[in-house]
């Protein structure tokens, strides 16, 4: 099921620009995954991305990347999460062993994986 959401999490992700809630559109079922998103929520692009998880998925929480001061803060944080959904640079801000699902986004979210040891780029 995990595997399921982050694939649907992904497809989402491509389409944000596109994605805009119609009334004549049926109600779908949420997806039962914990999902975090971290970025500028200062911006409509974190908020709107926020919007765009809480339509598809049951929990959704936001945090702010400023709130982010130390891995403690992270863990603490990203406790209740099953997914998190990076949209900032976390390098140096995540534990050591985080090993949560993650979901990537824009070249910041790039450098959060890379400094985990993910290779995102030619093999």
């Amino acid at each position: 099921m995990l595997q399921v959401a982050l694939i649907a999490l992904a497809s989402l992700a491509s389409t944000l620009p596109q994605v805009a809630p119609r009334a004549s559109e049926p109600a779908t079922e949420k997806i039962a995954v914990k999902v975090r998103y971290v970025g500028d929520l200062g911006y409509p692009r974190g908020r709107e991305f926020v919007e765009l998880l809480e339509r598809h998925f049951e929990t959704v929480a936001a945090t702010d990347e400023t709130a982010i001061e130390s891995p403690a803060v992270a863990e603490k944080l990203f406790a209740d999460a099953e997914v998190l959904v990076v949209d900032a640079d976390l390098t140096g801000l995540l534990p050591p062993a985080y090993g949560k699902p993650m979901v990537v986004i824009s070249g910041p979210g790039v450098k959060t994986a890379e400094s985990l040891g993910a290779k995102l780029d030619w093999l």
